[in-house]
C-alpha cells in the first residue's frame, strides 16, 4: 500500500518591515520625476544672464540635496521650491560677483568700485603712445598720393561735399579713394595678425544721395530710394543703354 504525503501550499515571501526612523533614498522618487521638477523650476525661475544648462544643473543640485537631507518624504511642490531656491542663489553670487546695483546697473556697487579702481586691470602708457604714432606715420607714407590726397581733404573739410569740392575730384571717385585708403591702413595697421572686420561706412549712400538729376547715376538714385525716376533721368538712361548696345555691336 502506497502512503500519500501531502504538503502545504508555498506562502508568498513577505519583505522585512522597515526600521523606524531610518530615512528611505530618493522617498520613492525616481530620476523621471526629480527631471520634470526641475524643468518647473527652471521655466518658473529663468534668469536670462545665465546659460539654461547651468540653471537646470543648479536646480537638479537644489532637488537632490533636498532629498537627501529631509526626514519626511518631501512633496513634488517642496522639490521644485527648492530648484528655485538654488537658481536665486546661483543669480545672488552673479550679482555680487558683476557689482550690480539696482539703480546705477552693472558695476555701480560701491564695493565693486572701490575694488576696480585700486586695482585697474589696464593702463595707457607712454610706451604704447608712441608706438601707435610711429606705426601711424609709417602706414601713412606707404599709402599712393591720390589716397593721402583723398584723406588730407577728408580730415580739412567740414563735411564730405566740402572735401570733394577740396579735392577736384567727383563724389564717387573721392569715395572710392577714401575705401581703398581704409582698407588699406586697416591691413597694415593689423599686419601679421588677423584683423578683426572693418565696418562699412556710409559713403555709397552719400554718394547716391549726390547724384544730380538727368544723369545715369541720377536714374540709380532714383532706383535706390525707391522712387519713381523723373522723365530726364529716364531720358538719361535710355540714352546710356542705347550706347552700350551700340559699342557692344561695334565691338
Amino acid at each position: 500500500m502506497v502512503q500519500l504525503t501531502y504538503y502545504s501550499p508555498p506562502q508568498p515571501r513577505q519583505s522585512p518591515p522597515a526600521v523606524l526612523g531610518r530615512r528611505q533614498p530618493m522617498h520613492g522618487y525616481d530620476l523621471d520625476e526629480i527631471h520634470r521638477a526641475v524643468r518647473v523650476a527652471v521655466s518658473t525661475k529663468l534668469f536670462l544672464a545665465a546659460d539654461r544648462k547651468d540653471l537646470y544643473e543648479a536646480a537638479w543640485d537644489g532637488a537632490v540635496d533636498l532629498l537627501c537631507t529631509c526626514n519626511e518624504p518631501p512633496s513634488r511642490h517642496d522639490l521644485v521650491r527648492a530648484g528655485q531656491v538654488a537658481i536665486q542663489r546661483l543669480r545672488d553670487e552673479w550679482i555680487h560677483h558683476h557689482g550690480y546695483d539696482r539703480v546705477r546697473g552693472t558695476g555701480g556697487a560701491s564695493n565693486f568700485q572701490k575694488y576696480w579702481a585700486a586695482h585697474p586691470t589696464w593702463q595707457s602708457t607712454v610706451e604704447e603712445t608712441v608706438v601707435d604714432r610711429i606705426a601711424k606715420n609709417q602706414i601713412v607714407a606707404t599709402l599712393p598720393s591720390n589716397e593721402l590726397r583723398a584723406l588730407l581733404a577728408r580730415a580739412a573739410a567740414d563735411n564730405l561735399d566740402q572735401a570733394v569740392e577740396i579735392s577736384g575730384w567727383s563724389h564717387t571717385h573721392f569715395g572710392r579713394l577714401i575705401a581703398d585708403a581704409r582698407r588699406r591702413f586697416h591691413a597694415l595697421w593689423h599686419q601679421h595678425e588677423s584683423p578683426p572686420r572693418m565696418h562699412r561706412k556710409q559713403y555709397m549712400r552719400k554718394l547716391i544721395a549726390h547724384q544730380p538729376c538727368g544723369t545715369p547715376a541720377g536714374y540709380r538714385r532714383h532706383r535706390y530710394h525707391k522712387q519713381q525716376a523723373c522723365d530726364a533721368c529716364r531720358a538719361a538712361m535710355t540714352t546710356y543703354a542705347r550706347g552700350r548696345r551700340a559699342r557692344a555691336e561695334v565691338s
